[in-house]
């Protein structure tokens, strides 16, 4: 179990930069409170150019999967090709929480099987 996965306050980049293939990118089998937790202002939160598989898998429970209160550009931003981008399968009360202003919340420009796959309950 975990409480906060990746917590960022200040101002970022890129959080996640991946240019080469990559399987799992984020993998959580565990019940967690914040998966992404971004308080500042950041570029690109999740920037996936390479082909993956599963972008970001949660089994356990959740309470924030993507929870962003600053203003960001891209939060993500997927080129190439995905087959599973959130795949959420136990409960989760906010999947994608954008307080501040962004640009793109989800850009897809590959090929993708699954965008957005909730399995449990979710509240928002």
């Amino acid at each position: 179990e975990a409480d906060k996965v990746l917590l960022i306050e200040g101002e970022t980049d890129n959080v996640l930069l991946i240019e080469g293939e990559a399987d799992n990118v984020l993998l959580i089998e565990g019940d967690t409170d914040n998966v992404l937790l971004v308080e500042g202002e950041a570029d690109k939160v999740l920037l996936v150019e390479g082909d993956t598989d599963n972008v970001l898998v949660i089994e356990g429970d959740t309470d924030n999967v993507l929870f962003f209160e600053g203003d960001t550009d891209n939060v993500l931003l997927i080129e190439g090709e995905a087959d599973n981008v959130l795949l959420i399968e136990g409960d989760t009360d906010n999947v994608l929480l954008v307080e501040g202003e962004a640009d793109k919340v989800l850009l897809i420009e590959g090929e993708t099987d699954n965008v957005l796959l909730i399995e449990g309950e979710a509240d928002n």
